[in-house]
């Protein structure tokens, strides 16, 4: 045999070897992150930049669909750190989704039975399961595709004078044409023809060439949803029946997708570049489909969104099976907050507590009691009750509120703000909210600590007073003593410790009525401060005490 056929035949062999090991290793890594449920899939570390980018979904939607959970209320929560435990999702689009539906606690009650379905089908039928994240695993998790401007701007994206491009496109046809019906000759105008056509294409090829991520990422979403379609759980038919119907609408992206920017299928094929530069192929699709996804825009964004929803509630579902405390929160509508054995989802090893929240609260308890970690527990859980429907209690029963908190502030440097003025900005957006008559949740941790004692404890004092309504549960967390002589009426429970020769031991239960002790002194003894100064402060906290003025 030719020595060079032999050759040949064995790159042949040794390339198809190496495409088909690399097809089964993707298959199985799909196949293997479908079918994990109820535990962490292969760990996926999200940093700033990922998070960022997953948020621009949520970002670009906000500039026409303001979001319930503000900016200031998803920092103090730490919402980034769960978002990272909750994101179980398949796809990208599952999780800017997830992320998305976490800031928007204002759905309608119907939009969340649908999710309840999801889960629900997602729990109980493991075959379609299986299928579905299948699905939705071949769609991957793609970073920085861009695509939001084309679902919430399409405007702004469109492909002016693209009239043009396929007059170019159409010219070679045309010259083609009068050729055959006059003479031969006319045939060398190609040349001139396609100088400009190649001109016009490397001019054009960074406007293409920026497009070509989202563009891919849409028809890649289209063609899940396809998918999807097929599969389904039977519970969910009413789901696909709609996905099936708004798929048929955007038919002409798939077509046009299939065209744009096509690639080789190897070095060899020379030939496509020659039809993309000849008949400006690249910009007549991407003009055709900026008008399609400009004229469909609804379609598309329900379907992108109708996609997102079903990974990340699969998402939720899969949280769900591996939690050990879980619960369907019930909804009411007086303005109370029922909860049984209610945690933190962030705390490995939680301390449940029970609570029946019916007006305004004041929590004390000494540093590192619990407080901060109670108050933040009650607002993630009131959050994920209004948005995934679900909840770390054994029960948990609340109204359909507003969820805004102020706590964890710091100095805006680069807005050249102090602390102080960046938490009465952030006060003063709690009270405008409520004073609008919107019902809210409202958690504050150690409100007005930017300023002097006796402005602190003034202030507060009012502003406390302020939130005291009928259309607002407000639960403020505080040091302050004097706050609980002050506010009387309020409902007054706290977090408390147990002193132990080896130091503070903390039950992070919580306790009925305000809290009579203080930890500070006692740390500064143990951390072997001089006794000489701990003594000299228990006096003259002990005199303060007795006479209300500083020694």
């Amino acid at each position: 045999m030719n020595p060079n056929l032999l050759v040949i035949v064995a790159v042949a062999l040794i390339g198809v070897v190496s495409l088909a090991g690399r097809a089964r290793t993707k298959r199985h890594k799909r196949m293997r992150m479908a079918s994990v449920w109820g535990q962490e899939d292969e760990p996926h570390r999200l940093d700033a930049d990922d998070l960022h980018d997953i948020g621009a979904y949520c970002r670009t939607r906000e500039a026409e669909e303001p979001c319930d959970v503000d900016a200031v209320t998803w920092n103090d929560l730490n919402m980034d750190d769960l978002f990272s435990v909750l994101d179980r999702a398949c796809s990208n689009a599952g999780e800017e989704v997830l992320y998305d539906m976490l800031h928007r606690t204002g759905v309608s009650q119907e939009e969340l039975n649908r999710r309840v379905r999801i889960m629900r089908a997602a729990q109980q039928e493991e075959t379609s399961r299986v299928a579905m994240r299948m699905a939705l695993c071949r769609l991957g998790r793609s970073r920085y595709h861009g695509a939001h401007g084309y679902l919430f701007r399409p405007s702004a994206r469109r492909i002016e004078h693209g009239g043009i491009y396929l007059a170019l496109g159409l010219a070679p046809f045309v010259i083609a044409l009068l050729a055959l019906l006059t003479t031969p000759g006319v045939l060398l105008a190609l040349i001139p023809a396609f100088a400009v056509n190649l001109y016009v294409y490397y001019r054009a090829s960074r406007i293409f060439m920026s497009e070509l991520a989202s563009v891919r990422h849409i028809a890649a979403v289209i063609e899940t949803a396809r998918r999807l379609c097929t599969c389904m759980a039977p519970s969910l038919d009413g789901m696909a029946a709609e996905m099936k119907a708004l798929t048929h609408a955007l038919q002409p992206v798939r077509r046009w997708s299939g065209l744009f920017a096509m690639q080789r299928v190897s070095d060899f094929d020379f030939l496509t570049d020659y039809l993309r530069i000849f008949f400006q192929m690249d910009m007549i699709c991407l003009w055709q489909l900026s008008r399609c996804f400009e004229r469909e825009n609804a379609s598309l964004r329900r379907l992108y969104a109708l996609v997102g929803e079903i990974d990340a509630c699969m998402a939720i579902a899969s949280y769900r099976a591996g939690a050990q405390t879980v619960c369907d929160p019930a909804f009411t509508e007086e303005m109370c907050i029922r909860a049984q054995g209610l945690v933190h989802p962030l705390i490995k090893k939680p301390v449940p507590n029970d609570i029946c929240w019916t007006g305004s609260v004041l929590v004390t308890g000494s540093n590192a009691s619990g407080k901060s970690t109670w108050i933040k527990a009650l607002a993630v859980n009131a959050i994920l009750a209004q948005t995934v429907v679900t909840c770390m209690a054994a029960s948990f029963t609340l109204p359909r509120a507003r969820v805004m908190t102020s706590m964890a502030l710091r100095d805006s440097l680069m807005g050249g703000e102090s602390y102080f003025v960046v938490e009465v900005r952030s006060l003063r957006r709690l009270l405008e909210t409520v004073q609008s008559g919107e019902r809210v949740i409202c958690m504050i941790d150690e409100i007005l600590r930017g300023t002097n004692t006796v402005e602190r404890i003034a202030a507060s004092c009012t502003l406390l007073e302020a939130l005291d309504r009928d259309n607002c549960l407000c639960m403020a967390a505080t040091h302050d003593q004097e706050l609980t002589r002050l506010l009387e009426h309020f409902r007054q429970i706290h977090f408390s410790e147990t002193v132990t020769k080896s130091g503070m031991v903390f039950s992070y239960k919580l306790l009925e009525g305000p809290s009579d002790t203080r930890n500070a002194l006692l740390l500064m003894r143990q951390m072997g401060f001089p006794p000489e100064m701990t003594q000299r402060a228990e006096k003259r906290a002990q005199a303060f005490d007795e006479t209300g003025r500083w020694v």
